[in-house]
């Protein structure tokens, strides 16, 4: 539960978000006292707000290509010349599918090639924060 508080208390209205309604408090206070959160938000809630983070990130990115905000091409070059040597499995990769993507001559190579770093990507930055965890 990412917000362990009821509708109607006063965080609910600070922050506009809560995590039960009033009606399910009996309910709630059962899995509080089982899990051990005592009102305090669990661990794992930081891992699915980060994953969140992450999803939402690297789908703008994506979009942003596909409207043309930026040329893909010119940024995935300056991301590979800064990061290739502390993530060369990552680019190894991406050149092996920007590879394949010109062989089967796809229409929109930029699109795939964006798609194909955004979910090598996260994967790299979803390890990353379990690790942070460990």
């Amino acid at each position: 539960m990412k917000y362990p508080w009821a509708s109607n208390n006063s965080k609910a209205k600070e922050k506009e978000k809560f995590g039960y309604f009033q009606a399910e408090e009996e309910l709630i206070k059962k899995i509080k006292e089982n899990v051990g959160i005592n009102g305090c938000r669990h661990p794992a809630t930081f891992l699915v707000e980060a994953a969140d983070d992450i999803a939402y990130l690297t789908a703008d990115i994506e979009d942003a290509v596909k409207k043309g905000v930026f040329d893909w091409e010119t940024e995935y070059q300056k991301m590979k010349t800064e990061f290739e040597k502390k993530y060369p499995n990552l680019f190894e990769k991406l050149e092996t599918y920007r590879k394949e993507a010109l062989n089967n001559q796809d229409t929109d190579k930029n699109l795939i090639d964006v798609q194909n770093f955004k979910v090598r990507v996260q994967g790299i930055v979803f390890g990353e924060v379990v690790g942070a965890f460990n």
